[in-house]
């Protein structure tokens, strides 16, 4: 009996170990990491309607219980900062991730755009997402507190090489 309860229990502790390193292997850019005191993008969901207009659904997470201030905007803007619609937030919404949707237009000529929140206080500090509308591949990065100018950004996970794909949250 020891023999067969041993031999039933050494496969399962196989699986554990191999869920123990795959998930030591997974990223861990959690929502946990972000400074809350940023209006952070984390999550960009977008349906092209027709040769220029877009909807974009844009999920926001702020500390708007712990400060003054909110996070009161997101926006789409192009490579080099030329703004191409914004999506005005009216009131808090405390202390979770808040998605809110709006219809942009956006020329068929530019092909990668960058989606960043805004606060009342902190202004556009915090995690932004980049776009290339032709391959919908995404790329997170964290601006720091101040906003960032993507004019001479190197876009290195929305390189077109088939080893990059990931064509993340576009329907």
């Amino acid at each position: 009996k020891i023999g067969w309860i041993t031999s039933c229990l050494l496969p399962h502790h196989k699986i554990l170990m191999l869920l123990v390193v795959i998930l030591l292997l997974i990223p861990t850019n959690t929502l946990a990491e972000l400074d809350l005191q940023e209006a952070n993008v984390t999550k960009v969901e977008y349906q092209k309607l027709n040769e220029k207009e877009h909807n974009f659904d844009v999920t926001l997470f702020h500390d708007d219980d712990g400060e003054d201030g909110y996070a009161d905007l997101w926006q789409v803007e192009q490579v080099d900062g030329l703004l191409l619609g914004i999506r005005i937030l009216v009131h808090a919404h405390g202390t979770e991730e808040f998605t809110r949707s709006q219809i942009i237009s956006v020329p068929s000529s530019i092909k990668i755009i960058i989606v960043r929140g805004h606060d009342q206080i902190h202004g556009f500090g915090g995690q932004v997402i980049a776009i290339n509308l032709e391959t919908n591949k995404q790329q997170i990065i964290d601006q720091g507190s101040e906003k960032l100018d993507f004019t001479s950004y190197k876009f290195s996970e929305l390189s077109r090489s088939e080893e990059h794909t990931s064509e993340l949250q576009s329907h």
